[in-house]
């Protein structure tokens, strides 16, 4: 899939690239289907993160330049069955105060996965029928 960054203040297109390879050209031999886009650092050097359907993780610098972007991290966030099952989608959310990427779905539906951006490593996993206080409780004992 092209991910495309517009430029907020006149509409025009900035960079556009293949969210799984980093190429320009959308005929990449990788079909990705993106799920879960956020821009990450803000401030410092922007970078965007891009979740796909199938559970990989890549995280982009220079996003905003046309042709100077670089892939600074990948992962697989969850695991999934080869060839993908149907059935199975991945979702993810994105805690920016303690820079934490929760993920589920996969060969694993049941279990949600707690990514430490930071260091790069899955700090936590937590079954998705135990009761909301527990990841909260499993989330905050991560950090402290």
């Amino acid at each position: 899939m092209l991910s495309q960054v517009i430029n907020y203040y006149d509409s025009s297109l900035a960079n556009a690239f293949h969210a799984a390879t980093g190429a320009a050209d959308s005929r990449s031999s990788l079909p990705t289907h993106v799920s879960f886009l956020r821009q990450l650092n803000e401030q410092d050097g922007p970078m965007l993160l891009c979740g796909s359907a199938d559970g990989a993780v890549r995280v982009w610098r220079n996003y905003t330049l046309k042709d100077s972007h670089s892939m600074a991290t990948a992962l697989q966030a969850v695991t999934i069955h080869l060839p993908p099952a149907h059935g199975h989608a991945t979702a993810y959310e994105w805690s920016a105060s303690r820079s934490l990427l929760f993920a589920a779905g996969g060969s694993h539906p049941e279990m949600i996965y707690c990514w430490d951006l930071h260091y790069e490593m899955c700090s936590n996993m937590v079954r998705r029928c135990q009761a909301l206080s527990d990841l909260i409780s499993a989330v905050c004992t991560v950090k402290s």
